[in-house]
Formats: structure tokens, sequence, C-alpha cells
């Protein structure tokens, strides 16, 4: 994240002046940053598994913020995984920089409209109190970023050990893992071909976000063009998105369509409650799409009338 040109990698300083001045350039397709579990179950963004020595300086500061670690461990063997988060935020790197949470990342890249893809590398998750909470993060986040998981195959086995349980609630995330191609090299020597990745797909959002109201009976129906890429051919998923659709009478909610050119419903579904709602839509070539949505059974009088929302759709292709 960030690599190190402008500080110490995967540092709040360094991501800061990388979205600020190379997000931008030609050739810039994604951000890739790495996540690690705190002692107390905290998800941390730092690189090195085997030793906090190479980023983390012996100085004063940094040995008596690990008093407690360095009783039992040397220096050069103290990992993140020894280190409470309290402490890890103890620690100064290189110019003062800090170790930041995983969440502290994703705030910046909200804060700057982060458009490019965020891949998550997973280094080592041990508890499944700190896996259901980075899942539930990038969950959150997704509504707003384009982000997914990112892990050698023996590091994602180690943190997900369980692949039905922890499949099934990234799928239900609405969460992909793009995980590098095991290659033998002699006998019994296996590693990780990074270039072997599952080629990264793009992202293009199709309907900005935007807050919706269903105030009254003129608003019942609302109508968002698709907007694609100028050089698309069309194909690919629309990723539809409603937040926080909100109502005043506990009816159904809001029902949120795909129409295709000729009037015909491509896909629908109702959504109610809060958060981000997802739902996959594969657009099939139409470059005429545009998304519908429709209150018909709000009641208009009371304290809070109407639904109240957002509307964001993402063009994966």
């Amino acid at each position: 994240m960030g690599g190190d040109v402008y500080g110490p990698e995967n540092t709040l300083a360094c991501y800061k002046m990388a979205l600020e001045h190379l997000v931008h350039r030609k050739g810039f397709t994604y951000v890739e940053l790495d996540v690690q579990e705190s002692l107390d179950g905290k998800v941390v963004v730092f690189h090195d598994l085997d030793s906090i020595k190479r980023l983390v300086p012996r100085t004063a500061g940094n040995l008596k913020a690990m008093e407690r670690v360095l009783k039992r461990k040397r220096f050069e063997a103290v990992t993140i995984e020894d280190l409470t988060l309290r402490e890890i935020k103890s620690l100064n790197l290189a110019g003062g920089a800090k170790i930041p949470e995983l969440e502290e990342v994703f705030q910046m890249s909200v804060k700057h409209k982060l458009k490019k893809p965020i891949l998550v590398e997973v280094k080592r998750i041990r508890t499944d109190k700190c896996r259901e909470s980075l899942i539930a993060m990038l969950e959150k986040y997704r509504g707003v970023l384009a982000v997914d998981l990112l892990a050698f195959r023996k590091n994602f086995e180690v943190s997900f050990p369980d692949p039905v349980r922890w499949g099934t609630r990234m799928k239900a995330a609405g969460l992909r893992v793009f995980t590098s191609m095991r290659r033998k090299v002699g006998k019994n020597c296996l590693i990780c071909d990074v270039e072997a990745m599952t080629p990264m797909p793009r992202f293009h959002t199709a309907v900005e976000q935007q807050g919706f109201t269903v105030r009254d009976a003129n608003s019942r129906v609302l109508h968002y063009p698709v907007k694609f890429p100028l050089l698309s051919s069309g194909k690919g998923v629309l990723r539809v998105g409603v937040f926080n659709a909100k109502d005043d009478s506990g009816d159904r909610g809001v029902r949120v369509s795909v129409i295709d050119g000729d009037g015909r419903r491509v896909a629908s579904r109702f959504v109610k409650g809060s958060g981000w709602e997802w739902f996959e839509v594969p657009a099939n070539g139409r470059k005429d799409l545009f998304v519908r949505l429709e209150d018909a059974d709000t009641s208009f009088g009371g304290r809070h009338p109407g639904n109240v929302g957002a509307l964001k759709v993402n063009l994966i292709y």
C-alpha cells in the first residue's frame, strides 16, 4: 500500500501521498494492502509475518512499547500477532509513521473518493472473531469502495480453515477471492506464482451514488439510466445496491428493477431496512438498460412519510 516511495509501506502517511500523487496516473490499476490479526483480534495493516524488525526501528520508545513481549522474546522475533492493538499503535516507524487499522485505510479511501479496486491481501488471521470482523468490514465498505480479498493459497487456507463456512459467508457478503495458482518446481517444492493470479476485472460506476426520497404520488417511480463505458460492448455484470431504504408504515420497502429498452423487467428485488443490499444482474450486451425504483404502497401521511435511501450501480466487466 503506497509502496515505500513516500515513506514506510502500509502506513497512512504513505497511502495518503499515493492517493494524491499516483492513483490518477495511467497504469495505476488497483490498490493492494496486507492485513494481519493482532493479539487482541484487531485487523491491522502490516506486511511481514515473521518479524516486525524490518519496519519497526529498535528505539527506546519502541522497546518500551513492547516491554511486555520482550520479557519472553527477542526483539528480532516479535511479530504483529504478539502485540495488542494498543501496543501496535504505540510503535513509531521511520518518520514517526504509525501502523494503521484496516478501517482507517478504508476511511481515507472514502474521503479521497477512490474509484480504483482495493485488494486486501490476507497474511494470517487466527480467530473466528477476527475472520467475521474482517468480512463484515469488507461488506460494510463494499457499498462505496470496490474491495475484494487476495491471498497466496497457503495463507488463505490457514486464515480460513473451514472453506464451506467462510466461503458461504464471503459469498453472502458479495466478496470475491483472488488467489494465486500453485505451480510445481522440482519434486517437492510448491511456489505461489503471482503472475498466474485470476485476472483482475474492471470496475465502472454505471449510476453514481445518489440519494432518493419517495415523498408523494409523483415520486412513486424513479428512473436512473445505466451509463456504460464509451467503448464497452455492454457485457458484464451490473451490481445494484440500495442503502437504508426506510419506510414509514411497515410496508415492503421499495422495489428496485433493471429494465431493458423494450420495457421488459430483467431483474427486480424488494429492499427494506438499513445498510447496503446488493444484487447482481448480467448485462448481456444490452446498453439500453435503466434502473427503476418503485414504491407502490407507502402511505403519504404520518410524521415521516415516504422511503428515504441511496442508490448506486457498478458495472464489473
